[in-house]
């Protein structure tokens, strides 16, 4: 493939998430040498050493993103991100806004991009962004990743956005479930003083139910089959 085809050329999403994974790493390590960096410039302000550490994380992705087109964990895998609809690189408030979703979801943000049509993760869907191949040239025919098409003659989709706030609602719920369920389990163990072996196995099963119920809802939303997101019947004549 040439150039041309790799910008519209999505990596699988294990490969993303290997590159989170990375880029998580560095900003702990960034983070680390700031408070070590700090010290040993005779800072003594608690405050202001959590919040130079803080803006580091908070702008090195960004930044990245916005100059270079990419994270190094984009970089290392082959990767960059562009905008939606140009192949230009985000500008560095739009990488901000990214930044700012991916972190808050974490690992559900990726799940959309199972069945997004440009394989977008929802900070991708917020930003406007796409994140990409650099090349394909060394890559075998099935690695590369094309846009999801879907023919629904009889049905129309909602709105991306309503989609999203309808699944971002079910997320809300199955999170409110478990903390309810983690509140029962932690009064038990406060009233038997432990936490016996069942009770700690219940309490996996249901974080395992819940990542299970996010994933669901996650694809039964975006394809309009979740209750407030339904694809509406389309009159033929």
């Amino acid at each position: 493939m040439d150039s041309t085809s790799a910008s519209n050329a999505y990596p699988r999403i294990i490969r993303r998430i290997k590159g989170a994974q990375i880029d998580g790493f560095i900003m702990v390590i960034a983070a680390i040498a700031t408070l070590v960096a700090a010290d040993s410039w005779g800072v003594q302000d608690a405050l202001i050493k959590i919040t130079c550490a803080a803006l580091i994380v908070l702008l090195l992705e960004p930044c990245a993103v916005a100059f270079t087109g990419g994270t190094i964990g984009h970089h290392l895998f082959g990767m960059r991100v562009r905008r939606k609809g140009t192949d230009k690189r985000l500008n560095v408030f739009a990488a901000l806004l990214r930044f700012v979703i991916k972190t808050l979801f974490g690992l559900p943000s990726f799940l959309i991009a199972l069945i997004s049509p440009n394989r977008q993760a929802l900070h991708d869907v917020v930003a406007r962004s796409l994140v990409v191949y650099k090349s394909t040239t060394d890559l075998p025919d099935h690695e590369p990743l094309h846009e999801i098409t879907r023919t629904d003659e009889q049905r129309t989709y909602l709105s991306v956005w309503r989609r999203l706030l309808v699944i971002l609602l079910y997320w809300v719920l199955c999170y409110l479930c478990l903390n309810v369920f983690a509140l029962v389990f932690l009064t038990a163990c406060m009233s038997n003083h432990s936490c016996g072996a069942t009770q700690l196995w219940s309490f996996i099963a249901a974080l395992a139910a819940t990542l299970i119920a996010i994933v669901a809802v996650t694809i039964l939303g975006w394809r309009g089959s979740l209750y407030g997101c339904r694809k509406q019947a389309v009159a033929v004549t």
